[in-house]
């Protein structure tokens, strides 16, 4: 439709013309949103083709113990990095630190720590496959002022070491397992590219994007790992008969100050919604609704002190007690969460692994 027709009827030409004006003003802006969303691809394509994929480390064996009966899953949990943040420790009474140099040796820390955790379970379970969920703010982002003008490096370099040093994770993580599935959340919080928080498109609009895809370059020669990456805000995982349903946590609104209010509250929501779709559906497709949709934990990070409240599983954060936290009295080590799973009895052996 030509903007003529549209502006057909009874408006004299002052209107016409700012009616024209305004529709000029829109398509000029449109143009300039869709330059950005390119330059945006174009430059996560430059980094991706650029990036050389590591060769997978040599795969550790081990043997299973005798009375092993059931197939027990590993998950690793990791996710607010905050690469780029700088955390000094003279603004906050020398109770942390934190930089890039910190956080390499955090997680590799953490990485190490976790490998001889499963050696050690390994005397008592089966233990062939892991997954790792990644929960994204992998950086620090641009969200606020303060981060744009202290972060230790800009946000795209932010990424890129961010996106290497998590395949670089992976690539230690798969050596000890049979197959390695990584589930990544793209939308979050501090990655976003636009201050204001979104909904439609967040899941591409953010610089996890970006970290996953120089994840996904870095490790391509890894013949046992599977990438899934989130489309949406939340996705639906299945590991050993049980389903997870996983997000960032951002969109949990707190009461009080208190968050736990804001996750109770979101995880009846989600287990209401689901049962409802399930129930419309019942006399059609009957059990299959309860795969696809249904949950038995609800897992997330955001909050950065690792938790368990009525089987809502928080993540912790790499970067520990920052200057925020600080102004408002709370406390938190720098973590990093593990668990291993089982057909039937679910969840157990959830541990925090931290550093300092």
């Amino acid at each position: 439709m030509k903007i003529d027709d549209v502006l057909k009827g009874k408006r004299d030409h002052e209107q016409i013309a700012f009616l024209r004006k305004k529709a000029e003003m829109l398509e000029a802006k449109l143009a300039g949103l869709r330059i950005q969303l390119g330059e945006q691809r174009e430059v996560r394509d430059m980094i991706r083709e650029s990036i050389a994929a590591a060769d997978p480390f040599p795969r550790v064996p081990w043997s299973a113990p005798a009375k092993a009966d059931s197939q027990v899953h590993a998950v690793f949990s990791y996710g607010d990095w905050h690469t780029g943040a700088i955390i000094k420790a003279s603004e906050i009474e020398g109770i942390n630190a934190f930089n890039w140099k910190i956080q390499q040796r955090r997680i590799h820390h953490i990485v190490s720590k976790e490998i001889e955790w499963i050696s050690t379970q390994r005397n008592g379970y089966r233990i062939d496959d892991a997954t790792v969920f990644g929960l994204a703010d992998w950086v620090s982002g641009n969200i606020h002022k303060e981060l744009s003008t202290t972060n230790e490096f800009p946000v795209p370099e932010a990424a890129v070491k961010a996106g290497m040093l998590l395949g670089e994770v992976l690539v230690q993580i798969a050596a000890h397992f049979e197959k390695l599935t990584y589930v990544g959340i793209n939308a979050d919080n501090h990655g976003r590219l636009d201050l204001k928080p979104q909904f439609k498109q967040k899941a591409t609009n953010s610089w996890s994007y970006v970290v996953h895809a120089i994840a996904r370059a870095y490790t391509a020669k890894l013949p046992n790992l599977e990438f899934v990456e989130s489309e949406g805000i939340k996705i639906i995982h299945r590991i050993a008969q049980h389903n997870f349903l996983v997000e960032h946590g951002d969109t949990i609104r707190g009461w009080a100050g208190l968050p736990f209010y804001g996750m109770a509250r979101m995880k009846g929501k989600e287990a209401t919604r689901r049962m409802k779709l399930e129930m419309e559906a019942w006399r059609t497709q009957k059990n299959k609704l309860k795969q696809e949709l249904g949950f038995d934990y609800y897992f997330i990070g955001h909050f950065h002190q690792e938790n368990i409240i009525d089987e809502i599983y928080v993540n912790g954060s790499l970067t520990g007690t920052d200057e925020f936290d600080h102004g408002c009295g709370r406390f938190a080590k720098p973590c990093q969460v593990a668990m291993l799973v089982h057909p039937k009895h679910g969840i157990f052996n959830w541990v925090p692994f931290r550093a300092v």
